[in-house]
């Protein structure tokens, strides 16, 4: 079926600049999803909180002071997106005039364009849910439901990660056949020790650890994951294989910075080897466009040696009698 790319909170992580520049889509904003879908993007993953008056707010964090514009990052004053009504979230500025959307804002945004992405491509836009902090399953589930009810999207168009592994077993108890995907952390896959901070860098040489898999392997058991998904600096080979081996899919994504599609040549070329191994394979790109273009451009290598390995193994041998040297 190929890769599929979806935007990273739309255009990717802006929350962590210095300041947002006025060219800048801040992250989880209509503005960058829409941005998204201009650049192709098969989808969307963003992140939702739960309100105080219980809809959930799409954003990223739930401290508000490291994603409203022009806040102290490192302050608490703004308070918590659980404090406030979404009303009162919406009006909040989260760079460069964009307030913070609901869920319903999102779901509406995504059947706008799925309508034109079904008619071009006979596909179903992906909606990636990351659920953060606790209670979220509930709250989420609440609010797609009617729009599935309503014949608007489909229950397989959703796929739901969380590193909160606790959000998805609550989730699966809502209902047996979504689609949900364990987030795994550097530090479990490789250990604490070998992972240094700040910046979620692998030490050289580092190894995955023993346990990370067996604990997949358990969750997997219990909740029946949909995919495994790590970030892409995280990926090897032996990820992989282990999701082959489990039968299921592999997605993966960029940190807390806007990572250009070049940077991640490599595992994302491990993942378009894989797209025939595994029943889905997916990376959340900060640039839709340019990650698709890199693709293209990996498979086009891969082809070309494939077409030079096949011709020097079909290539005749030499034959010692024949007075014909090439050389």
């Amino acid at each position: 079926m190929g890769i599929v790319i979806i935007g990273h909170r739309g255009m990717g992580p802006t929350s962590t600049l210095p300041s947002i520049e006025a060219e800048t889509l801040p992250e989880n904003s209509l503005a960058a999803f829409a941005r998204a879908f201009e650049h192709g993007a098969d989808g969307l993953e963003f992140d939702v909180h739960v309100t105080k008056d219980g809809e959930v707010a799409v954003i990223h964090d739930n401290i508000l002071n490291k994603k409203i514009a022009g806040a102290d990052r490192d302050a608490t004053n703004l308070g918590l997106v659980s404090s406030y009504t979404m009303g009162e979230l919406s009006q909040m500025d989260v760079g460069n005039g964009q307030g913070i959307p609901s869920l319903n804002d999102v779901m509406d945004l995504m059947i706008s364009e799925g309508a034109t992405y079904t008619a071009n491509t006979g596909k179903t836009l992906m909606i990636d849910i990351e659920l953060k902090g606790e209670g979220v399953a509930g709250p989420v589930y609440s609010t797609i439901k009617p729009y599935i009810d309503a014949g608007y999207v489909q229950a397989g168009d959703f796929v739901f990660n969380s590193f909160n592994w606790d959000n998805l077993r609550e989730l699966r108890a809502l209902d047996p056949d979504l689609k949900l995907i364990p987030a795994i952390r550097t530090e479990d896959l490789f250990g604490k020790e070998n992972v240094t901070m700040p910046g979620w860098q692998v030490k050289e040489g580092a190894n995955y650890q023993l346990d990370a898999f067996a604990r997949l392997r358990s969750l997997h058991n219990e909740i029946n994951c949909h995919a495994f998904d790590c970030i892409v600096f995280d990926l090897r080979q032996t990820f992989v294989d282990f999701c082959a081996s489990s039968g299921i899919g592999l997605f993966t994504s960029t940190s807390a910075e806007t990572v250009k599609a070049e940077r991640i040549r490599e595992p994302l070329a491990l993942m378009v080897a894989a797209e025939n191994r595994l029943p889905v394979v997916c990376f959340r790109a900060d640039h839709a466009g340019e990650t698709r273009t890199l693709v293209a451009d990996i498979k086009a290598g891969m082809e070309a040696q494939s077409q030079t390995q096949t011709f020097t193994t079909a290539a005749p041998k030499k034959s010692g009698g024949s007075k014909f040297d090439p050389s």
